[in-house]
């Protein structure tokens, strides 16, 4: 009689079989979409299995990229640049580095060498921004050397329409060889999970 009880109490509550499995344990509803009545799921070894990799932080951990660059020619000879110094302003923000191993060695043409402007260390005591300069290998002898200069800021977010951006090269003797100064708007673009901003030199002085 007290089996029968027991098998018709069972069929008439359909979570008693799912408790009973359960060797007393206390329900967890904090547990989404078990009711918190089903074991956790655990691996052959009795461990945890670990949830895979969502799309969202592989996405979020994608980054922007340089906010500012400017690409111009120099006709500077090679020893002339060894010489040189090249400044970067922003707004009222200024670095400056000297080229003396800035210029590459003659491996011919699409080669070439990045000069940073911050040390990666005092980048991340003073969160600096990271500002690069490329010089590229001529493309044949005597000809102007093509330079690139990107600005990425250490938060991406740091950015605003009316930035101005200054770029100075002057010779080993202080005469200013290159200047350029332009006031931005940024082209604004998603890159998964942040709002980056671009904008390149469009008709300074």
């Amino acid at each position: 009689m007290t089996e029968r009880r027991e098998k018709d109490r069972r069929n008439a509550d359909p979570t008693a079989e799912r408790m009973l499995g359960t060797s007393g344990a206390q329900a967890d509803p904090t547990r989404e979409g078990t009711s918190g009545l089903e074991p956790s799921p655990t691996t052959p070894d009795g461990g945890s299995p670990q949830s895979p990799p969502e799309e969202g932080m592989l996405c979020c951990a994608m980054a922007c990229g340089p906010i500012f660059e400017n690409s111009f020619w120099s006709e500077l000879d090679d020893a002339t640049l060894r010489t040189s110094s090249f400044s970067v302003c922003r707004n009222s923000e200024c670095f400056e580095a000297t080229l003396t191993d800035a210029v590459p060695p003659p491996r011919g043409p699409g080669s070439g060498i990045i000069k940073q402007f911050v040390d990666s260390s005092e980048r991340e005591q003073s969160h600096a921004p990271l500002i690069e300069l490329l010089i590229w290998e001529r493309e044949a002898p005597g000809a102007p050397r093509h330079m690139i200069l990107s600005y990425l800021p250490w938060a991406s977010n740091d950015w605003r329409d009316g930035d101005v951006y200054e770029l100075t090269m002057k010779d080993g003797e202080g005469t200013v060889v290159f200047h350029r100064q332009t006031t931005v708007t940024y082209t604004i673009s998603q890159v998964c999970c942040q709002t980056c901003g671009h904008a390149g030199f469009d008709g300074g002085t």
